[in-house]
């Protein structure tokens, strides 16, 4: 059941990269790397939340989301301030990871301009 959690929210992290795949269009090829490997590391980051008397890892998406849904937009600089050298190299190592998915995985003709956008 914890893995089915987990899985879920690692879905719900990933999707706004997926969704700027398919809103910006190929005929920018840039915008649509860009768009998706930032919104990718910004969401996907692992970060930590204070759970109690223990940290408990979560995606930085998690944090943002409780930080708009709550209504606590303080809680975006704490997180980023509690753990700054993690916070350091996770967002650091998503970007590559991010950049490493999307142009090595990811189908390598989804970044290439198609006919259409030719001026």
């Amino acid at each position: 059941m914890l893995a089915i959690i987990l899985l879920s929210i690692f879905a719900l992290s990933i999707a706004p990269s997926l969704v700027a795949l398919k809103i910006v269009p190929r005929s920018k090829p840039k915008l649509r790397y860009f768009s998706a490997v930032g919104l990718f590391a910004l969401f996907v980051t692992p970060s930590f939340v204070a759970g109690g008397i223990l940290a408990v890892p979560v995606p930085f998406g998690a944090v943002l989301f409780s930080a708009v849904v709550g209504l606590e937009p303080q809680l975006i600089p704490w997180t980023l301030q509690a753990w700054p050298v993690w916070h350091l190299v996770s967002f650091v190592s998503t970007v590559a990871a991010g950049a490493l998915v999307f142009v090595r995985i990811w189908p390598n003709s989804s970044f290439k301009a198609d006919a259409s956008g030719a001026s």
